[in-house]
């Protein structure tokens, strides 16, 4: 089966697929674990983004503070016998909606409070306005997220790229996502539980999104993993204080754009998902305040977005085709590099080959999904994009 290609996926990236049936529906509660995330991953990312000189001297602010709550060192005793298992499908994903501002969204990824060039935990080119817009961290707890800024810069660009869009075109079904946690004692506190994220292209109803259980979003077979979990997701993650905290090595989230485009990739290194585990009235569990956070490598993002179908100045082309915009884009992407791809080069003294991006989310109880064929992208015949210079 062939999908329209109005649908999108957000994933979270951590090991290999097994392909199953088009259009197979199954229970996310009948579904076993895949294998355990490498602890080489979660353990890098986790012990290489807090430097050991952690007080920035211009603000005298501890930066040791990631912004999230660490791992409990016991249980909160389960009186009620046996694990839970929770599902939610996304209902908003927020890059600049709310009024949590930018360093709601996203986290300290580096360890560091960036306030000039000397505090910077790579080298970067950018100066002046840029500098301020895109390095300078969000909050004086040096929270990271300059892709919220350089959303809110391409969106001048053109309306189907402003945050309301990107939200309205997922809460109509185009886009989504559904998470799956399995392990789950129900309390305050869980040392250990499982996170899975199933890339969704969208609502399978021709009704649309309900935001009841009974909605079924599409993924992709090629995502889902060993004994049909999805190969995206963390078997090593925790609850402390209610809130759930994964990581994954690398979190692929993708966007549409419009009916006529492929899909725009944020594709995300060392990321990170935080969000409150609620209960309400009925005893459901769902996800919310979620944030979603990670480092974006400029190579594969610019070779993303030039491969859109778009028309500034009325000239109808792909990206790339058009020499003035792609110039235009490709200068201002890569003077937003603010971070490392890889936690492990943080404070190094490299330069700046990522930037940094978070959005918040929230999600709604679901029971079932859909697995098919992903839908096909468009060719744009151009050759792959060069990183930044």
């Amino acid at each position: 089966m062939r999908w329209s290609r109005i649908h999108a996926a957000l994933l979270l990236a951590v090991g290999s697929g097994t392909a199953i049936g088009c259009a197979t529906i199954f229970g996310l509660d009948e579904l076993t674990l895949a294998a355990p995330v490498e602890e080489a991953g979660t353990d890098a990312w986790t012990d290489a983004k807090i430097p050991d000189a952690a007080t920035t001297p211009e603000t005298g602010v501890d930066c040791t503070d990631a912004g999230y709550p660490g791992r409990p060192t016991s249980d909160t005793p389960n009186l009620d016998g046996g694990d839970l298992s929770i599902r939610v499908a996304l209902s908003q994903l927020d890059f600049g909606l709310g009024d949590a501002g930018f360093a709601g969204t996203s986290f300290n990824m580096d360890g560091v409070c960036t306030v000039n060039s000397k505090t910077s935990s790579c080298v970067t080119k950018a100066s002046g306005t840029d500098f301020g817009t895109y390095v300078v961290d969000k909050s004086a707890t040096g929270v990271d997220n300059a892709g919220a800024s350089l959303i809110q810069f391409i969106s001048q660009q053109g309306p189907v790229f402003t945050p309301q869009a990107i939200s309205s075109r997922l809460r109509s079904g185009g886009f989504g996502g559904v998470i799956y946690i399995t392990g789950y004692n129900g309390h305050a506190d869980d040392t250990t539980v499982s996170a899975f994220f199933f890339p969704s292209f969208g609502i399978s109803v021709d009704g649309g999104v309900t935001f009841g259980p009974t909605d079924i979003w599409r993924v992709d077979k090629g995502d889902l993993g060993a004994s049909e979990t999805s190969m995206w997701g963390d078997t090593n993650a925790w609850v402390a204080g209610g809130k759930l905290v994964a990581h994954v090595p690398r979190l692929p989230l993708r966007l549409t754009v419009d009916p006529n485009n492929p899909l725009l990739t944020l594709m995300f290194d060392d990321a990170l998902i935080t969000a409150d585990v609620v209960q309400d009235g009925t005893g459901t569990y769902r996800l919310t305040n979620g944030v979603l956070a990670g480092r974006v490598a400029t190579q594969p993002f610019l070779d993303s977005i030039n491969r859109l179908y778009y028309a500034p100045n009325g000239a109808n082309d792909f990206i790339c085709n058009n020499d003035t915009f792609r110039a235009f884009i490709t200068a201002t992407i890569c003077n937003a590099r603010d971070i490392m791809s890889s936690s492990l080069n943080d404070n190094t003294a490299m330069p700046c080959d990522a930037f940094s991006a978070g959005a918040g989310f929230d999600t709604y109880a679901v029971n079932k999904l859909q697995s098919g064929d992903a839908p096909s992208p468009l060719d744009s015949g151009c050759p792959a994009t060069a990183d930044c210079n």
